[in-house]
Formats: C-alpha cells, sequence, structure tokens
C-alpha cells in the first residue's frame, strides 16, 4: 500500500473515537500533548534509551531528568526513564521482585 493510502485509512479509523480536544473525553491519560512535547518526541523518535552505548546525548539527557527529578524528591538519582505507564509499573514490579528476593 501506498503511504497515503495507509495514513488516510489510519485517519478514517482514527476518526471513530472520541476526540479529547473536542472535550468528549474527560479525565482520560490520552490528553492532548503541548505542541513543544510533540517536537521533543520528535528529536528524540529513532534513539533508543536501551542502547546506552550506541545513543550517548538521549542517554546524557535521561540522566541529567533522573537528577533533577530526584532533586524533587530528596532521591538518590538512580533510575531510568519509561515510555508509558505499564513499562513503568511493569519495570517497578520487575525491581521490587528482584529486591525482595
Amino acid at each position: 500500500m501506498k503511504p497515503e493510502v495507509v495514513l488516510r485509512v489510519l485517519k478514517e479509523f482514527r476518526d471513530m473515537e472520541p476526540s479529547c480536544v473536542k472535550g468528549e473525553v474527560l479525565g482520560s491519560m490520552t490528553t492532548e500533548p503541548p505542541w513543544f512535547a510533540v517536537e521533543a518526541f520528535k528529536i528524540f523518535i529513532n534513539t533508543n534509551l536501551n542502547d546506552t552505548k550506541l545513543f550517548r546525548g538521549a542517554y546524557s539527557l535521561e540522566r541529567d531528568c533522573i537528577r533533577e527529578i530526584s532533586k524533587l524528591f530528596d532521591g538518590s538519582g538512580y533510575g531510568f526513564l519509561t515510555y508509558s505507564g505499564t513499562e513503568s509499573n511493569i519495570t517497578a514490579l520487575y525491581i521490587l521482585r528482584e529486591l525482595r528476593g
């Protein structure tokens, strides 16, 4: 399929969904991100935080974020960023299991 066709079909499916922007959804995790968050995502869209040797800039940014977030909670500065709530929850359960034995 041509990319234009794929995008058209995807848009048709998306148009079936309610819109947070139009006020059709209240209290959902799927609110519209700010424009600059979308642009920031685009800058790093082809990176992989799991490959810290290859993507050193993304890894360095992650470390800076963790350090700053840790200051808010008097934390130790350890951790990593994830892409979603599900990934965060699964990771937290894994870490808890490993720490508790």
